[in-house]
């Protein structure tokens, strides 16, 4: 009831790691949270906010531009699609 579980990781967030260790730890849990379920995905961001609210921020924010970017690439792929029989060669002639 009284425990406080998210002052100590914002001390550690704020005051122990460098901005580029931020960078990179916020990069790490966006990487691994980004194909959670969306419901999943929000409790584990608020619970970052809960400690920092930049904390949360960094990560809500690497989760879109991730998800953003494999929308995009899903696109990518959808249109361009490959050729089903794609020619052959044999004795180095083309043969289709």
């Amino acid at each position: 009831g009284d425990e406080d579980n998210f002052t100590q990781c914002g001390q550690f967030f704020r005051n122990v790691l460098s901005s580029d260790a931020r960078e990179r730890l916020t990069d790490n849990i966006a990487g691994n949270l980004v194909n959670a379920q969306d419901f999943i995905q929000q409790k584990v961001i608020a619970n970052f906010a809960a400690c920092d609210a930049a904390y949360g921020k960094m990560i809500q924010n690497k989760v879109d531009a991730l998800k953003k970017k494999a929308g995009k690439s899903r696109k990518s792929q959808a249109t361009k699609a490959a050729a089903l029989n794609p020619p052959r060669e044999i004795n180095g002639k083309s043969k289709m």
